[in-house]
């Protein structure tokens, strides 16, 4: 008999993570992050070590209100795994799902003053319903300080100082969010270690006594989340309770290692394996793996099929890692990272051309070592073609910095004059758009007279001709009368 799924906004995020299994809700600490926003802040930073629980609790609060929740969690995997375009469709793609019920095809085009449209009515109907949503952000704090402008670009789309719309981000302790959130009421919250009891439900069904839980809960530093993964783990690989138990300190700090010596690094394909689902950004399928490395599907997932600290969905067949700190342990044990990188560009290197090629091949490069080609593929007719498809500047000006960037290092002064001079066309063009942006926000919301206002403040006379424009296309799309005044500043 089928099933029928509910969809919600969850299923509509591309990058909500799996659930862990076992799975232990906090309800406590999602009923304490409640009462926070009733008592007036609008921002809760969910603070902690690695492996204390912060991305399943994000998910589990974001679950807890399926429809009133828009959620983002960022991968850190390399530079390229937030990519602030794709960071972007995400939150969009789910702002419309909430509006419209419909998701965005891959063919459709976004822009920030969709972004900032939709913004609105999603103000109007917090007004005439009476509800509150919840923008839920994890990792976004986790990116380099180097790309911290992929950062501010997602907290610049966020709509702080909305009424009814909240937020919760996740962070480190040792990190310092961003200085936004000065003028925001906001209230960090540490996460705690899991209770005793909580450690007990975690080990259930494997039929262990309570005071073996209570041992176990002990030499997991107490009830870190990641540590008891791993020992559940290792208990459901055949190692007894009691050679885990009477292990010296030493041989307990390293949980991963007995995790590892399930891999036969002697295996054909398997480490390959590993490595693509461990440095490669992207989430792989079974099928897609298979496809890089030349192999049938049955070979992959039998491979895969053992180790417990691989999860393989059941739908989509994605392969992904148990953890983000297992991801991250797996990378300093394989050492593969130049050979993905290779076989990822020679991939993408078939079909230049696609959407995926232009937005990741530059980036792959560079980080291969590939500097001439970096420089190469940036050629005028490639970078309008990331123009049109993206339908923003941000990532153009990204492939723009990098041209520059190899171009220095290899000493190009002609490229190095091409690429310095389309980063200034292109802060110029940026600027535009961001007054088309707010002028169109403005209109929407039938504040003609504050657009205008707007508009003619701008110092350059091309700028204001051309934002005098927009505003008059957009009176005349509405159906209302011609503006005189409107039009002798036009002509």
């Amino acid at each position: 008999m089928n099933t029928i799924e509910l969809m919600d906004i969850t299923k509509v995020c591309h990058s909500f993570p799996p659930p862990p299994s076992p799975q232990i809700t906090r309800d406590n600490i999602i009923s304490t992050i409640d009462m926070l926003y009733e008592e007036g802040r609008e921002v809760v930073i969910i603070e902690g070590i690695e492996g204390i629980g912060k991305t399943t609790l994000l998910s589990q609060y974001a679950q807890s209100k399926p429809n009133n929740c828009i959620s983002l969690f960022v991968r850190t995997t390399s530079r390229w795994g937030y990519d602030p375009d794709i960071l972007k469709h995400d939150l969009f793609n789910q702002l419309n799902w909430l509006l419209h019920e419909e998701e965005l095809s891959n063919e459709v085009t976004f822009s920030d003053s969709m972004w900032r449209t939709n913004i609105i009515k999603l103000r109007k109907r917090i007004k005439q319903k009476r509800e509150s949503y919840c923008f839920v952000i994890d990792g976004l704090f986790d990116i380099p300080n180097e790309d911290n402008q992929a950062i501010e670009t997602i907290l610049d789309l966020l709509p702080f100082g909305t009424p009814g719309c909240f937020f919760l981000f996740s962070s480190g302790l040792s990190q310092t969010p961003s200085s936004r959130f000065n003028k925001i009421s906001f209230k960090p919250y540490v996460l705690t270690k899991f209770l005793i009891d909580e450690s007990i439900k975690f080990f259930d069904g494997l039929n262990l006594s309570v005071d073996s839980v209570k041992d176990l809960h002990k030499i997991c530093g107490g009830g870190i989340p990641s540590r008891l993964s791993s020992v559940r783990r290792i208990l459901e690989g055949g190692v007894s309770v009691e050679s885990l138990i009477n292990s010296t300190p030493e041989q307990l700090a390293e949980l991963f290692e007995l995790e590892w010596k399930l891999v036969d690094l002697h295996h054909s394909s398997l480490p390959i394996i590993l490595a693509i689902i461990a440095y490669d950004k992207r989430r792989h399928t079974v099928e897609n793996i298979a496809r890089l490395l030349s192999l049938d599907s049955s070979q992959v997932e039998n491979a895969l099929r053992n180790l417990k600290f691989i999860e393989i969905d059941e739908k989509s067949k994605e392969a992904s890692f148990i953890s983000e700190s297992f991801r991250k342990f797996a990378t300093t044990k394989l050492k593969l990272e130049n050979e993905v990188k290779n076989i990822l560009i020679k991939d993408l290197l078939n079909t230049p051309d696609s959407d995926i090629s232009l937005s990741t091949l530059p980036g792959y490069l560079e980080e291969a070592g590939r500097y001439e080609e970096v420089i190469s593929y940036l050629s005028p007719n490639n970078i309008a073609k990331m123009a049109e498809i993206s339908q923003s500047l941000i990532p153009v000006m990204q492939k723009t910095e990098l041209g520059i960037r190899n171009s220095l290092r290899l000493k190009k002064d002609a490229d190095l004059m091409r690429f310095s001079i389309q980063s200034s066309i292109l802060s110029e063009l940026d600027k535009v758009a961001i007054w088309r942006s707010e002028i169109e926000a403005l209109i929407a919301l039938g504040e003609y007279d504050s657009a205008l206002i707007l508009a003619q403040s701008n110092v350059l006379k091309e700028e204001r001709l051309h934002l005098l424009s927009v505003i008059y296309r957009k009176k005349k799309e509405q159906g209302l009368p011609s503006d005189e005044i409107l039009k002798e500043y036009i002509y």
